[in-house]
């Protein structure tokens, strides 16, 4: 398994309340305003100054927890035997059903998912057992996941006949097959949850954010990038291609957690979406017996729509945005 990077820009920046890409921003603004600051400075104390500069942003990672280890999961023999319900899933599947009538949908087991698989099984015992509630294991398990599955770009014949334990075991993914994955944990945890399939698209406000993340200090979104839609294919597919466009069919994760309803995870960072810097566009949410629907669209009129980031249009022929869909 791939080690945690050595500083998580997420969960140093959620102390603060923002995303990677923002605090990543400010402490590179910090960092050129002391430089710029300590060059004209010819008072006393500079050297103090100077390492205060260094060491306060330090500081300020370490207490957040920025700075980890390889904090990657062992799974052994008993982690697949274990037959303990925590606490925290106890009351998750209680306070679930009471808000959520279709609680079963959202946890049955599928042919794809296959839950009961040892692999899967190991790991959501090993995440419940380290986890005190609904959402911890939400997040535990989709940067598991993310950090898990090396990204690549795929056929949606793979997303088609892939399997969560055997896509886990090859090792490499994208954004439908991360999706399915994270699914199958979840629902063996007990927590309600299903795939997405729409488009995504950037915002254009959020061009720093772009920046950064081409600098490869924070990861981006990863999807497919629509560059032509020909009218005749029959269908089109939901992973994702290495090279950066404005937007791109893509697939994510939804989760149902009691105290906040329904939210969604990036399956390709492991972390809530980013609504603030992109639109996430629902065309579907994937019955659990049209597995096929997760991979691609038959929508050409979608696709073309997804391609020309024409919101009204994809307004048209989906759902709507996150903003105002649920399951």
């Amino acid at each position: 398994m791939a080690p945690y990077e050595l500083l998580d820009f997420v969960s140093a920046g959620g102390v603060l309340g923002m995303d990677a890409t923002t605090f990543v921003a400010v402490l590179v603004l910090y960092a050129v305003g002391a430089f710029i600051y300590l060059k004209g400075y010819k008072g006393k104390y500079k050297k103090e100054i100077t390492w205060g500069a260094i060491l306060i942003p330090l500081a300020f990672l370490g207490v957040s927890g920025a700075f980890q280890g390889d904090v990657g999961f062992i799974i052994t023999e008993s982690d697949a035997n274990a037959n303990v319900t925590q606490p925290w899933q106890e009351a998750n599947e209680f306070n679930s059903r009471a808000v959520l009538p279709q609680y079963n949908e959202y946890t049955v087991d599928t042919p794809y998912y296959n839950y009961d698989d040892p692999l899967i099984t190991a790991i959501a015992n090993k995440i419940a057992a380290e986890s005190t509630s609904a959402e911890e294991a939400m997040l535990k398990t989709a940067r598991f996941v993310y950090r898990e599955l090396e990204y690549v770009s795929e056929s949606s014949a793979a997303c088609k006949e892939g399997v969560a334990a055997q896509i886990l075991n090859k090792g490499t993914a994208q954004c439908d097959t991360m999706t399915m994955v994270n699914v199958a944990i979840m629902r063996k945890m007990g927590i309600a949850s299903t795939t997405v399939g729409g488009c995504f698209i950037e915002r254009p406000t959020c061009g720093l954010q772009s920046f950064i993340q081409s600098l490869g200090i924070v990861e981006g979104v990863k999807y497919t990038p629509l560059t032509a839609v020909d009218e005749t294919q029959e269908a089109f597919g939901r992973g994702a291609q290495m090279d950066r466009q404005a937007s791109g069919l893509h697939a994510w994760t939804a989760v149902f957690l009691p105290e906040k309803g329904w939210v969604y995870i990036e399956s390709t960072s492991g972390e809530y979406i980013n609504e603030k810097c992109n639109y996430y566009h629902v065309e579907t949410f994937p019955k659990n017996e049209n597995k096929v629907e997760i991979c691609e669209t038959k929508s050409y009129n979608y696709a073309q729509a997804c391609r020309l980031q024409n919101l009204a249009s994809l307004n048209q022929f989906g759902l709507g945005l996150t903003t105002g869909v649920t399951p």
